[in-house]
């Protein structure tokens, strides 16, 4: 088909110079048939393909001359070329048709078959896809917008993850430095107290040394003021009563009890020397019924004793280690009448078993009865394990002295070995004396104390343990 053209000068140059340039780039001729119509995947609204076609023209430099429903004439010229074609199209297809052209070789073969060169091939191709591009921009814009959406979305989600997480972990390490510094803080507190508990120990200690009472009666020894003690009446013993008429014999005379209770001597009304703390009855009572020319009055226990003597008159004599180590001892001349006995425990509350000796002059060192009572048996190892387990699960490690003290007041015995792995079972190393002492109330086998000091983590330990314990 032929495109009248008003210059035919103009246009007969072109002509010859197309001619020319065709001529020497060998230009390739193709059937020109008539394009298929293009079948949209989905239905869209026609207005909207319109719209899709205009801007794949315009992208393409094609511009509309005449339009209608359903049908764009568009004319493309550029660099000598001149082409127009007619594009049909409604909500489900489109397709492109040829008008005529200008610039673009054409012969008509003698079969009747059109040619045309394969420019024009190109440049359908690329103007239909331009079009799909166009129609289907919008679903991939929307498309696109969702997964965006939804990719900030998730992202924003992702931050507030995050940030929760930073703020729990903010949380969580404020708890653990608070948790940190009330730990820090109890294990000075417990640091302070173990210092104030030493010192009160070391001036007790001194002051008993120095008021060591001896009741008179032998050359060179040391007298000792009686200080009275108002009692308004005396209970029964809680151990029986020692009569005492004459000579005590070769072995003199031994009783069992049990040291201890919640009262100090302060409680007790007893002169400000004695230590200790007892019950309200008084251990024994002896009962001298002739005058002796001198009796010694000692109490042997595994536990810390303590003794007070007060006569019928209210005089009171006390003693703490008068008999070496941890034992107590009162002697002296004893003129006839009554005097009521109590063996008390260093610390409060704690029960220490232990055997009274009672001998005169008469007896010789080595019949002295004054032994410790018979040896206690350990606690079985089942038994113990599971103490060791209650004791590791302590959830206050400044609980754990306590806790084994009261493991004693419940009746419970110990070897050392036993109470060397409760030592490496304590949390804290300051604490392992304090649990070691605790423990030694109810040690069966005192000569192992070696087992104990080995198990302790800090050197020093060692020798305070053994010189809280008298060894």
């Amino acid at each position: 088909m032929s495109f009248p053209i008003r210059r035919p000068v103009a246009r007969t140059l072109s002509v010859i110079a197309l001619s020319f340039v065709l001529a020497a780039c060998g230009a390739r001729l193709v059937p020109l048939t008539p394009q298929r119509a293009v079948l949209f995947s989905s239905s869209f609204e026609q207005e909207a393909v319109r719209a899709a076609i205009i801007r794949a023209l315009a992208a393409s430099d094609y511009v509309a001359e005449s339009e209608e429903p359903g049908r764009i004439v568009a004319r493309y010229e550029r660099r000598g070329v001149i082409l127009r074609v007619e594009i049909h199209y409604d909500a489900t297809r489109y397709e492109i048709v040829y008008l005529d052209s200008a610039g673009l070789s054409q012969q008509t073969r003698p079969d009747g078959q059109v040619m045309i060169s394969a420019n024009y091939q190109r440049r359908m191709q690329q103007l239909t896809s331009r079009i799909d591009d166009e129609v289907g921009r919008p679903e991939r814009e929307a498309r696109e917008a969702a997964e965006r959406t939804e990719r900030e979305a998730r992202e924003a989600q992702q931050r507030q993850r995050d940030h929760e997480l930073a703020v729990l972990e903010a949380q969580r390490q404020r708890e653990q430095d608070a948790r940190d510094a009330e730990a820090r803080e109890r294990d000075r507190t417990r640091e302070a107290e173990l210092e104030r508990e030493r010192l009160r120990t070391r001036r007790a200690e001194a002051e008993a040394e120095a008021r060591r009472p001896v009741i008179v009666g032998e050359s060179g020894g040391r007298s000792v003021a009686r200080l009275r003690f108002s009692r308004e009446s005396m209970v029964d013993p809680g151990y029986g009563t020692v009569r005492i008429t004459g000579s005590l014999g070769h072995g003199g005379m031994a009783y069992d009890g049990v040291a201890g209770g919640d009262r100090s001597a302060r409680q007790m009304r007893f002169p400000d020397y004695c230590r200790g703390f007892f019950a309200d009855a008084p251990s024994h009572v002896l009962q001298v019924d002739a005058t002796m020319g001198y009796l010694r009055v000692e109490a042997a226990s595994a536990g810390d004793t303590t003794l007070a003597l007060v006569s019928a008159d209210g005089s009171v004599w006390c003693d703490d280690d008068g008999a070496g180590g941890l034992n107590p001892r009162i002697e002296g001349e004893l003129p006839p009448g009554v005097y009521y006995v109590w063996v008390g425990s260093y610390r409060q509350s704690e029960r220490a078993p232990y055997r009274l000796a009672v001998y005169d002059t008469g007896a010789s060192a080595g019949a002295v009865v004054a032994v410790a009572p018979p040896r206690r048996e350990a606690m079985s190892g089942a038994r113990f394990r599971g103490l060791l387990d209650d004791f590791r699960a302590v959830p206050v490690y400044a609980q754990q002295p306590g806790v084994a003290a009261g493991y004693v007041r419940a009746g419970n015995t110990f070897t050392c070995a036993q109470i060397a792995e409760m030592v490496q079972a304590t949390y804290v190393y300051a604490l392992e004396v304090d649990v070691a002492a605790a423990l030694w109330e109810g040690v069966v086998d005192p000569e192992n104390a070696h087992l104990i000091t080995a198990a302790f983590r800090i050197y020093a330990n060692g020798p305070e343990f053994r010189a809280r314990i008298g060894l």
